[in-house]
């Protein structure tokens, strides 16, 4: 018994992990039966399933560029593959997404085990496995998680000098988005401000390391050339108009973005202890880290500034941080355990306090993108219903963004038979059908319909705090 309990102790860390995961699964189970939602209604599963009908293929023009996004197409890839093993439905698509979840908290816990302890990889997990963000994303059939995957993977394999395996990661990196050349930007900059401030200047070494660090930017512009041989464009034209260098993006961005990546969700509580673990060392004369530790910190809080500063000047949405979260948290965390593990009744207050607060957030949320998505499926799923049992395939019917690929898009998940043909966008006086939804509200709209003693509600359904009103013209 004694030899089993050491054993035990010895590998509690690990076991941590896979109650960590294990926690994610059973909570997110009810979720993976869901339909698609928002972003991964469409055009996420469409562009999955075009790719998996059509054919498994990387060429750029294998899916319309207004479906994939003008986005290289490694995720779809690798999903419509995934698919072709497991099958098409829901639970499939969303249990890929799952798989990558996992699989990038498995390589936070190795990237932290290898290169700081054990304890670090447990306290780094937790407190990303409790990110509202991620807890949403989990297993929504989208790329951001993947993106944070490549990210995670490309550090370990560079740090740990397995450059086959950077070279895979990265190239697979720039092939899933192109945000992913922030990375490769990140380890140049590094690179070179090692080289600028070592006493010793090897020119021979830094060529080495910056051949390695663009190298699979040359296997990725590959892809591009075809793009731009088949599109006549080497971006897709929609994102780059939001590309800009003015002044006025900028200060909005930049806070918005410092913001949500430092102080929402919780994280205004991480930031501050890693403030007090900052001081505390500068203020010591011990000294914490190798020097080795000192590099890999170094990088990867270049990369999160980086990240920043790049989401600032692109087409902002909050969840396109999700890839600088996990090396934010372990930097955080590694600070945090240096500073206060020797405190041993405080140490792991703060730890679970942390969680907790971050576990909160997620269940109070008001953001759709980071909460139980589950009545705003659920209300729309009634709606689709109730229009199926009445025959509505060719009435026209208003209805807001999301309900529209609801009722036109059989992947999304949320018909039953045949796709609505007269689904419209615009409102008018003809409009037999009006839909509204709180979760996208047009006041102008609504009060039209309110008002308008000629529209009569026929159906009203709300799940939790989500409803949903259907709106018909008396004839």
């Amino acid at each position: 018994m004694m030899k089993i309990w050491d054993q035990m102790k010895n590998l509690k860390f690990p076991l941590g992990l896979a109650i960590i995961i294990a926690s994610l699964a059973i909570y997110k189970f009810h979720f993976l039966f869901l339909p698609y939602y928002w972003d991964e209604a469409w055009p996420y599963s469409t562009a999955v399933h075009l790719l998996y009908n059509h054919g498994l293929s990387f060429l750029p023009s294998s899916i319309p560029s207004e479906i994939s996004r003008g986005h290289p197409l490694m995720f779809f890839f690798l999903a419509a593959t995934w698919m072709k093993i497991f099958g098409t439905g829901l639970f499939s698509g969303h249990c890929f997404a799952l798989l990558i979840s996992t699989t990038l908290l498995i390589i936070i816990f190795l990237f932290c085990r290898r290169f700081f302890s054990e304890r670090v990889g447990f306290i780094a997990c937790l407190l990303f496995a409790t990110q509202a963000v991620f807890i949403a994303q989990s297993v929504f059939l989208m790329p951001e998680v993947l993106m944070a995957l490549w990210t995670m993977l490309c550090f370990y394999a560079y740090f740990n000098e397995s450059k086959l395996l950077f070279v895979i990661g990265a190239t697979a990196m720039l092939l899933t988005k192109e945000s992913g050349g922030m990375l490769v930007v990140a380890l140049c900059c590094y690179e070179l401000l090692q080289f600028a401030f070592s006493p010793e200047r090897r020119y021979k070494l830094l060529f080495k390391k910056m051949i390695l660090v663009v190298a699979p930017v040359g296997f990725a512009l590959i892809y591009f050339i075809i793009q731009k041989i088949e599109y006549g464009w080497f971006l897709f034209p929609f994102y780059m108009k939001y590309l800009s260098s003015k002044w006025d993006s900028f200060s909005v961005n930049l806070p918005s973005g410092a913001a949500y990546l430092l102080i929402y969700f919780g994280r205004n509580g991480l930031t501050l202890f890693v403030i007090i673990a900052l001081a505390a060392i500068a203020k010591s004369k011990k000294t914490y880290f190798s020097l080795d530790q000192k590099k890999i910190i170094s990088a990867l809080s270049l990369y999160v500034i980086l990240y920043l500063l790049f989401s600032s000047v692109n087409y902002y949405i909050p969840r396109y941080l999700l890839c600088a979260l996990p090396p934010f948290i372990i930097v955080g965390s590694v600070l945090i355990d240096k500073v206060f593990s020797r405190y041993k009744f405080v140490y792991p207050i703060i730890i679970v306090g942390l969680t907790a607060t971050f576990i909160f957030y997620y269940a109070n949320t008001t953001n759709y993108g980071d909460m139980d998505y589950t009545p705003s499926v659920t209300a729309d799923l009634k709606i689709v219903s109730f229009c199926e049992q009445h025959q509505l395939y060719d009435s026209s019917i208003y209805a807001t963004t999301v309900l529209r690929i609801d009722f036109t898009d059989s992947c999304a998940g949320y018909l039953t038979g045949k796709r609505f043909k007269n689904i419209q966008s615009d409102f008018s006086d003809q409009t037999r059908y009006c839909i509204i939804s709180n979760d996208e509200p047009d006041d102008d709209v609504y009060n039209l319909v309110k008002n308008n003693s000629r529209y009569r509600m026929i159906k009203r359904t709300q799940e939790s705090n989500k409803w949903r009103e259907i709106y018909e013209l008396q004839q």
